[in-house]
């Protein structure tokens, strides 16, 4: 079998431009809540928290108010749209951080936020659980674009597939893909069974309010019926019922 057999058989390359399971990507235009904050997008919501988890932790008041209104501005609805404007502002083309603060939001933060965005979306978006379904089996892989081997290894989110003797190896860490399988393939989670319990109870509570009104315009239909029968057609009507 050649290599890119291997990999077609093995893994699921996911991101923004690519149609397949698109979702999974933080520039797909799924809404996320994160904290009662919600955000128009992934990438928003990663971006935006950002800046207001480290304002939380910032001790000078002065950049903790500046962090916090920045990160205010990601929030739905943004005037940051499409998911590369959001990266950029988000990055080095908006409010630099300091290196402490990076290495905090890289090694830690950043990580759980992400998870948390995952997670929101694999709960509330059944594209989303299709598109994880559907891969069982398979790596998935958050591609770095234009990137070389030697540069990929030190990448965080992004990944590549390829094949050494046979099997196949994820160079970088390929972050976004793990969260993804980590919650794909663990099982299926008390959360996910309340939100499908609830909304069968909807339903069944919905049908019996439908079922109940049947039977109120039937009593009222019958009384109506009542009140215009003789005391002898009453009588006859429901002689031997008492």
């Amino acid at each position: 079998m050649t290599s890119k057999k291997i990999l077609d058989k093995g893994v699921m390359n996911f991101f923004g431009k690519k149609e397949e399971c698109r979702s999974l990507s933080n520039f797909s235009e799924l809404e996320v809540m994160i904290d009662k904050r919600l955000y128009e997008s992934g990438e928003h919501a990663y971006h935006g928290e950002r800046f207001v988890r480290l304002a939380e932790l910032c001790v000078d008041n002065n950049r903790k108010m500046l962090l916090s209104e920045y990160g205010k501005q990601f929030l739905k609805p943004s005037a940051f749209k499409c998911g590369a404007n959001v990266k950029a502002k988000g990055g080095k083309n908006g409010f630099r951080l300091e290196d402490a603060e990076m290495e905090i939001w890289t090694t830690s933060i950043g990580i759980e936020v992400q998870r948390k965005i995952c997670l929101w979306k694999r709960d509330n978006y059944m594209t989303v659980r299709n598109d994880l379904e559907k891969t069982k089996g398979k790596i998935l892989v958050h591609p770095a674009m234009r990137c070389s081997e030697e540069k990929l290894l030190t990448r965080l989110w992004e990944g590549r597939g390829v094949v050494i003797e046979g099997k196949i190896v994820i160079l970088g860490k390929n972050m976004l893909g793990n969260l993804w399988m980590e919650l794909r393939d663990e099982p299926i989670n008390l959360r996910i069974r309340l939100l499908e319990s609830r909304e069968l109870l909807r339903s069944s509570l919905v049908e019996k309010v439908r079922m109940l009104r049947l039977d109120l315009d039937n009593i009222e239909k019958e009384c109506l019926e009542i009140a215009e029968l003789t005391d002898n057609e009453l009588m006859l009507k429901y002689e031997g019922t008492v």
